[in-house]
Order: C-alpha cells, then structure tokens, then sequence
C-alpha cells in the first residue's frame, strides 16, 4: 500500500507494517515514528470494492462529527478518492485495545471500564446526528446486501450451516415490527474489544467507527457481549465476564429478544473476503 502525496498531510513516519487483526475488509497500515511509536493508521479500498469505499467515507464522516460531541475518537487527518481508491488516514491514539492479554486480576476492571465507556457514549446528546443506525435502517442494509449475494457468501465463508439469508431476513423483519419504538442513543455501530483503547490517564478512546450513528442500544450490548463470550478471539474472558459486564453496564431496561435480535442483525454484516488492497510499501 503507497500512501498518496495527493493527501497532502505533511505526515512524518519511518515505516510502515500491516494491522492483521480485526474484521475490516480494508487494507489497514500502522505508520510509526522513528522509534516504532504509531503516529497514524492508514485504510484503503480500491474501486473493486465500492461498499468498503463508502465505509471509509462513512468513517470519515462519523469521525468529525463524534470529535464534535467530545467522544475520544482518533483526529481525521484526511479521506479521498485517488485514482479509484479511497483513503482514510487517522492520527493515531494512545491506548491499550480491551482485547490484549489482561492479567487475570486486572480483568475485572477492564470489564468495568468498558461499561463506563457505553454508558458516556450513550449518555452523548443525539440531536442532529445525521447517522441513522436504527433497527429499520439496518435491516434494510441486511436487505440490500442478502440482494447482492453478500451475506450466504460470508456464511458459507465461515462454514455455516444455515437456513438462506432471505428466509431469516423475513423472520427478524416480522420480529421487529412487534417492538415498541427502539431505545435510542449515540451507538458505536461495533462495540468489541479491540475497538476500544484503555488509557490510565483518560476516557477509553473508540476507534472503527464506519457504523457508529443513532441505534437502540441493545446493538453495543449485544456487539460487546458477543465479544466476551467468543473463545476463539478473546479466550481470557469469557461467560462470567459477560455477566459482570451487565452487572456493570445494568440489565434493567435491557430485553433479552432485542439482544437477540440485535445478534442475529449482526450476521447480515460479516464480511466476505476481498481482493488485497493497493500493493507496495507505504511511501514515507
């Protein structure tokens, strides 16, 4: 991946090495500083993939308006489109992601921090927010890529067993409509481990914000308690840790059918895998 002069940032880094860890379908780079501090992260998604371009440009603009409000979010350093591929490049932001390998003494606090993380950034004034991320909204983008062939490839990708992507779209869409009006807040849009940073010093910052906008917030619990309990990727937590986290984050108004709907809403969204993005180095 060669980062474009046409950005136009002045940004000073040494070298470059590729992020390998997380979901996102684009090319992700961590650019470092002389001494292997990051100074900046860089995402790119050439025309081939036309939907990652739009969440990098959804990225973009999440980002402005959640610095806005004082939500702690990395500082947008610049987004374009040049020569077909789009660019995203972030300052990068001191923090240790929930997800590395706590001490089992410390698990109990990181847990607790993470409540309090939901808890100011759904305590965040929604008025005005152009992202809607609502349950309606959302189906209607599970829709649009089931259309698209998009979701019974990623379960075939994961080697699922399923019933097709149209048949339990029409189920969820039916559940929904029996809900009374969603619970509404300022939502991360993909509230799990690693994407929120840890600062001894500070608020926990919130990075990966593509789908961060006004939703019910079941969808950040159901997103963090499905990170908890997944042995695969973050082992050293587990069930307990996800009851602590209810405990903490509090289970009054929560409803067990909208957490469970929230999590099946979710599997409309896996990614399906990609061609790999612009070759090369990053040019310092």
């Amino acid at each position: 991946m060669r980062l474009p002069d046409a950005l136009g940032t002045g940004l000073v880094f040494i070298r470059e090495e590729e992020v390998t860890v997380g979901l996102s379908g684009a090319a992700v780079h961590r650019l470092l500083d002389a001494d292997g501090v990051p100074v900046a992260y860089a995402k790119a998604a050439g025309p081939q993939v036309p939907d990652l371009q739009d969440e990098l440009r959804a990225e973009a603009d999440r980002l402005v308006w959640l610095h806005g409000r004082g939500v702690a979010v990395p500082e947008l350093l610049a987004f374009d489109v040049i020569d077909g591929t789009a660019w995203l490049l972030t300052r990068a932001v001191a923090g240790t992601p929930a997800s590395g390998p706590w001490p089992a003494g410390d698990r109990d606090a990181v847990v607790v921090q993470l409540a309090e993380c939901l808890h100011t950034l759904h305590a965040v004034d929604r008025t005005g927010c152009p992202f809607d991320r609502s349950l309606p909204v959302a189906l209607e983008h599970a829709a649009s890529r089931t259309e698209a062939g998009m979701v019974d490839r990623s379960w075939r990708e994961r080697g699922a067993d399923d019933r097709p992507a149209t048949t339990l779209l029409g189920e969820l869409t039916a559940a929904v409509e029996q809900f009374g009006p969603d619970d509404l807040v300022v939502s991360h849009g993909d509230f799990c481990l690693p994407n929120v940073l840890l600062r001894p010093d500070g608020p926990a910052a919130l990075v990966d914000l593509g789908r961060a906008g006004v939703a019910d917030r079941h969808s950040d619990v159901a997103d963090l308690l499905r990170s908890l309990r997944n042995a695969e990727l973050n082992p050293q937590f587990g069930e307990s840790y996800a009851q602590l986290f209810l405990d903490a984050y509090g289970r009054d108004g929560l409803s067990e059918e909208r957490l469970r709907v929230h999590d099946l809403v979710e599997r409309f969204f896996w990614p399906v895998s990609r061609q790999p993005g612009p070759a090369g180095p990053v040019a310092p």
